[in-house]
């Protein structure tokens, strides 16, 4: 179990970074998209230079592995660069619905590291599972059934053993004792 919580916590550090990567470049992309709304604004906001420069760059990162370590590389690709007038808008809902499923991310990594202990026998987890899952009380219903029944037959196997031992004592068979009634019935 230990083996699982150490890979899902490595995957989770891995998330978190990520997500703290997209956060930065939301911050960008807002500001990128403040300036290209910002130039259309008129008074009271004062004019923006429209031959002023903007630059937004984005940021890959690979992780390579050689010869057994593994090593993260960076590259910076730019999305624009030049002046304001000719820069095309970028809506920031792009990077935060990134933002958005890297936290969900998080939080489901998050909750995987615990999961090898949650879901083990005496877990919380399994716990809860076992007070309010559908099936588990199937199984509960069922398994009851099978022990009323184990039960009635280990009656009929006491009350067979016993017409044996009387039979025994006796010096008769078992013929000899009475029939039970359902033997009656029937023939």
């Amino acid at each position: 179990m230990d083996e699982l919580h150490e890979n899902a916590y490595g995957l989770y550090l891995n998330a978190v970074q990520e997500y703290k990567r997209i956060e930065c470049m939301v911050k960008e992309v807002c500001w990128y998209n403040f300036e290209t709304v910002a130039r259309k604004w008129q008074h009271p906001w004062p004019e923006s230079l429209m031959e002023s420069k903007v630059k937004l760059e984005g940021v890959r990162y690979e992780t390579i592995t050689r010869r057994g370590r593994e090593r993260e590389t960076s590259s910076y690709h730019t999305y624009y660069d030049g002046p304001l007038h000719s820069a095309p808008s970028l809506p920031p809902e792009i990077m935060l619905r990134e933002l958005r499923l890297a936290h969900e991310l998080v939080l489901e990594l998050k909750d995987a590291c615990w999961a090898p202990y949650d879901w083990a026998p005496g877990g919380d987890e399994y716990i809860k599972m076992m007070r309010t899952s559908n099936s588990v009380r199937l199984y509960d219903e069922l398994s009851s059934k099978v022990r009323v029944r184990d039960a009635r037959r280990s009656r009929e196997d006491e009350c067979t053993r016993s017409r044996r031992e009387c039979s025994d004592k006796l010096g008769g068979s078992t013929s000899a004792l009475p029939t039970p009634p359902s033997q009656d019935i029937l023939g």
